[in-house]
């Protein structure tokens, strides 16, 4: 059983940072909540661990979804599988910490808060520590500072590289936000992406739409 109380961990590789729960998850595929760059706050045990089931077939399905969600997905689909075949017991929600680790897992209350702590972004210097709320809403009140599209993410030029296509997708989220708020001289200290149904949808192509906010 894991129970999150509070956690100051420093992920250097992908320039991430977790702190204290700020955020509540608002995805759910198939019945299970989908917890991205975030850790539930609910006390929970680990059902099984899963890794994306590479494939051809699953490789060719997921390729033009530049988010990396559609692997998620797929991930889901197969543990749904083997919950049907009795070959896993059945689960509330899927943690994703990258595309090749994820945990199924079940809270030990029956109601659950879904509050979580969704990662920070701090590998620029000028930017600094902005946290992404990626597929969720922060617990605080904010302001919106401004709402800006993102695009381009097939072409990813210099963006800093991360671990998988989950990760490289925030990087992108996260830059486009710093290059705004560095032109449009913005104070801002998170970067909220929501879209509820993103899971049911399949990841995306195009661009999306994020806001740079202020929480109070």
């Amino acid at each position: 059983m894991k129970t999150l109380i509070l956690m100051l961990v420093f992920l250097s590789g992908s320039g991430m940072i977790s702190v204290a729960q700020n955020g509540k998850c608002n995805v759910v595929y198939q019945g299970k909540k989908v917890f991205v760059n975030s850790i539930p706050s609910d006390a929970y045990t680990v059902v099984a661990k899963t890794k994306y089931p590479a494939s051809g077939k699953n490789d060719a399905a997921s390729a033009g979804d530049v988010s990396g969600i559609y692997k998620v997905v797929l991930t889901l689909d197969e543990a749904l599988e083997k919950v049907q075949k009795g070959k896993i017991g059945d689960f509330d929600a899927i943690i994703v910490y990258g595309i090749l680790k994820m945990e199924l897992i079940k809270f030990n209350d029956a109601n659950p808060t879904y509050q979580c702590t969704y990662n920070v972004k701090d590998y620029m210097k000028k930017c600094g520590a902005i946290t992404v709320y990626y597929l969720g809403l922060p617990i605080k009140e904010y302001d919106v500072v401004k709402s800006i599209e993102v695009t381009n993410f097939t072409n990813l030029g210099q963006l800093k590289m991360g671990k998988d296509d989950i990760d490289n997708f925030m990087n992108k989220l996260y830059e486009s936000a710093c290059k705004e708020g560095k032109d449009s001289g913005l104070i801002f200290d998170g970067i909220i992406m929501d879209d509820p149904e993103m899971a049911m949808k399949k990841g995306f192509i195009g661009g999306r739409t994020i806001q740079l906010i202020k929480t109070k």
